[in-house]
């Protein structure tokens, strides 16, 4: 019998080690997706900051002629276009030049508006991950601070506040 009750028992807590580490390893896939969906929106948006002054044959006001990359390589046209994007999704600057051109200012502004949304989710995500991650802790604070409450009320006569006091104890002591 003894016996029985510490494989029961080992049993358990192997299940609750699988359990912990299999949210954990949900969670971490939910936030490598999250970053993953956030740089393929970058990527995107670096592409249409060059592909629209690139359709338009390049203007002189554009970012693309102003930084004289109208003939650079594939990899500096992307590696710009790329940074530029950033810096307008993290909305910390416009590059060199700010823009100019009507079709900038709007792509400007759209990058912006999707940079402050994928920021917003970020932020998101990762709060109610935390706190998925905690709930246990959270759940035992919720029904010790209940437990309290009935405790103190005034409505509580002295030997219900002992007996609800040594409840817990007294189920620990019943299952050993």
């Amino acid at each position: 019998m003894i016996f029985l009750s510490c494989v029961e028992k080992r049993t358990a807590s192997g299940f609750m080690i699988f359990h912990m580490t299999y949210d954990l390893a949900s969670a971490m896939v939910r936030i490598v997706n999250l970053i993953g969906m956030m740089l393929l929106l970058c990527h995107w948006d670096g592409c249409l900051q060059f592909l629209v002054p690139m359709l338009q044959d390049f203007p002189a006001d554009c970012w693309v002629s102003k930084n004289k990359m109208v003939n650079d390589t594939w990899g500096q046209q992307y590696s710009y276009a790329l940074f530029k994007a950033m810096s307008h999704m993290l909305c910390i600057g416009y590059g060199m030049y700010p823009p100019v051109g009507m079709t900038d200012v709007w792509l400007t502004i759209l990058s912006m508006i999707v940079g402050a949304t994928c920021y917003a989710m970020f932020v998101g995500h990762a709060t109610a991950l935390i706190q998925s991650l905690d709930s246990s802790r959270r759940q035992y604070q919720e029904k010790s601070t209940a437990d309290g409450q009935i405790i103190f009320s005034p409505f509580a006569k002295g030997g219900q506040r002992t007996e609800i006091d040594r409840y817990p104890w007294s189920l620990t002591a019943d299952a050993q």
